[in-house]
């Protein structure tokens, strides 16, 4: 089973995605626009028994988290509000006072989907995929006869 990125894209998007001459001048035309940081970072790994996805998340906490698994694929998304005010200040510029992130990856048919677990410890998000027993490899021993 491979694990694959899912990302929907807006309409427009899939015909303009990777053509430099669209990039030109289209920041107004409501495209979504990547900020540095926007983007969560993920390591997949897979073992004979599970695969497991890991993901950058400094400074969030389980509350700010979402992980949900529909229609075979599962989501991650971050929402975090710094509602922290500094007494008298005036923000010239502020720009990690809101953070916001999905990201979904399409599972397959090898996932046991009712056993997924997470972990959030030291800014890294955990989600350990188990795999289906069909899924798993297996030896069998075979009797050599004369």
């Amino acid at each position: 089973m491979n694990l694959m990125t899912y990302e929907p894209k807006e309409f427009f998007d899939r015909f303009v995605v990777d053509d430099p001459f669209f990039d030109r001048g289209l920041q107004n035309f409501n495209r979504p626009q990547k900020a540095a940081g926007d983007d969560l970072k993920v390591n997949i790994a897979e073992t004979p028994e599970n695969y497991t996805i890991v993901a950058e998340t400094p400074g969030l906490k389980e509350k700010d988290i979402e992980l949900e698994v529909h229609k075979g694929a599962l989501t991650l998304k971050a929402h975090q509000k710094n509602e922290k005010e500094s007494d008298g200040a005036t923000y010239r510029v502020r720009e990690f006072s809101e953070r916001h992130f999905e990201r979904s990856f399409k599972l397959g048919d090898t996932v046991n989907q009712d056993n997924i677990t997470a972990n959030l410890q030291d800014g890294l998000l955990t989600v350990t995929l188990p795999k289906r027993e069909e899924a798993k490899p297996k030896s069998v021993k075979i009797k050599i006869t004369n």
